[in-house]
């Protein structure tokens, strides 16, 4: 089972870092001005946008016999043009019985347009947890730090602001090491109202 997670997660995000790099790119691509808009069926939706998502799945982890239920949130928002994630994962036997609660705060890729958002993100994980058979084992509480990675891909049905897709993940520790994938719900800050007889910080319209 743990095999097949990894190489799941390893084809997927091949598959997915083909998609970004293959993105179209605009010719004022390396511009960067944090205020622009693009101009989407009279509406205007800002460039530069960060956005929230909430899921839930399930992972396997090698220092346990069964898998886990997961839940999670991450709050991804961007410093000039690099963008950065901070989250949360929780995960357990059931969902909100956990034995697990770990923390990570990353950096990664990002590309979007009014249907997809596609993002990578790598960082460093904080976690806490137990580990044991409940009334065969003793508890052993453990902690540390870990590597955390995860792949994204969003397909949205409200332009640019909301959205459902998929995320892989995977966090290596000296304690355990986790794959999993989850179901996500997106939500951006991009919109920013209805166009205007005069758009000052619109410098493109969406292509599709």
């Amino acid at each position: 089972m743990s095999k097949f997670f990894f190489i799941l997660v390893f084809l997927s995000g091949f598959s997915l870092s083909a998609q970004w790099l293959n993105f179209p790119r605009d010719s004022t691509d390396t511009v960067y001005d944090r205020k622009e808009e693009i101009l989407y069926k009279d509406k205007r939706y800002r460039l530069y946008n960060n956005y929230v998502t909430l899921g839930g799945g399930m992972l396997f982890s090698d220092a346990r016999t069964k898998m886990q239920k997961m839940l999670g949130a991450d709050f991804h928002f961007h410093i000039k043009r690099h963008y950065f994630q901070i989250g949360i994962m929780t995960s357990g036997l059931e969902f909100f019985s956990n034995n697990h609660l770990q923390a990570h705060l990353c950096y990664g890729l990002r590309r979007e347009d009014n249907t997809t958002n596609v993002a990578f993100f790598a960082g460093t994980s904080f976690f806490q947890g137990v580990a044991g058979i409940p009334g065969q084992t003793d508890p052993v509480i453990y902690k540390g730090i870990g590597l955390y990675v995860s792949a994204q891909a969003v397909s949205k049905f409200v332009a640019y602001d909301v959205g459902l897709g998929t995320e892989l993940f995977a966090d290596i520790s000296i304690q355990q090491r986790i794959v999993g994938a989850k179901l996500i719900v997106f939500f951006s800050s991009a919109y920013k109202g209805v166009a205007r007889r005069i758009n000052p910080n619109v410098k493109r319209k969406a292509t599709k």
